[in-house]
């Protein structure tokens, strides 16, 4: 297996021509094998097509393209997951599963599928981003059989998984998108989420949607206390939220 390495140039080195010898301080984690790594192979970047994007509903409101095979803001939720080697990924709605698919696909890659899991929860109500993937034939249900689904409401998805204790790593919000609910939805899973947990918060752009009023939410969060860097310009918006307490 050949090994990656990761450089770090001062503020004096530009760029790596400037710096003139690379001096590698990071080697490879020994617990993790990422042969089996394609999502981030470039010489199979067919498998973005093959194991994201097909039946991807709403995955342009991620600044992901299907036509154009490009994963947009979609890299944010593999690489998350990917760099924090998250044992538990929770993801709020998802009308296409677009997000829960690179939640698991990263713990597949990192070669942890058997010790991690990630769960989607979505109520499949309301009239925005309902779910194409409950049917048994869906591409999630064929392809992501691993994701655990809770198909219940958030408010009681959060009290099942308090029940039996259960810690979160990385969540993804986006169930109810207005303002009330969306910002329901943090509240209640705070208590479960992991000190130095990460939250991404989408549909944060101002009326990206006439029925979205989520984005308001990210000034209240904000007040908080809680660290948050908002890229309104990914797609129809995405916050990613520190969880330090």
């Amino acid at each position: 297996m050949s090994q990656i390495f990761i450089y770090v140039m001062s503020s004096k080195h530009r760029n790596a021509e400037s710096l003139g010898e690379y001096s590698p301080f990071v080697a490879p984690l020994p617990q993790l094998d990422t042969t089996a790594s394609a999502l981030l192979n470039i010489a199979h970047i067919a498998h973005i097509a093959e194991k994201i994007l097909p039946e991807a509903a709403f995955e342009f409101s991620h600044g992901a393209s299907q036509e154009a095979n490009y994963l947009g803001g979609g890299l944010l939720y593999y690489t998350l997951p990917y760099m924090m080697r998250a044992k538990i990924c929770v993801c709020l709605g998802s009308g296409g599963a677009f997000v829960p698919r690179l939640m698991r696909q990263a713990q597949r890659d990192l070669g942890l599928a058997a010790h991690t899991r990630t769960i989607l929860v979505d109520g499949d109500k309301g009239t925005y981003g309902r779910p194409n993937w409950t049917d048994e034939a869906s591409f999630l249900r064929q392809h992501y059989s691993d994701v655990e689904i809770m198909l219940m409401d958030t408010a009681d998805a959060a009290i099942s998984l308090a029940a039996v204790g259960q810690r979160i790593d990385y969540l993804h919000i986006d169930a109810d998108h207005s303002l009330e609910g969306s910002l329901a939805d943090f509240n209640r899973y705070l208590p479960l989420m992991n000190p130095g947990a990460l939250v991404t918060f989408h549909d944060t752009r101002p009326n990206a949607h006439p029925e979205v009023t989520c984005w308001q939410a990210v000034d209240q969060i904000k007040a908080m206390g809680f660290e948050v860097l908002n890229l309104g310009q990914v797609g129809n918006g995405v916050a990613i939220i520190k969880i330090d307490r």
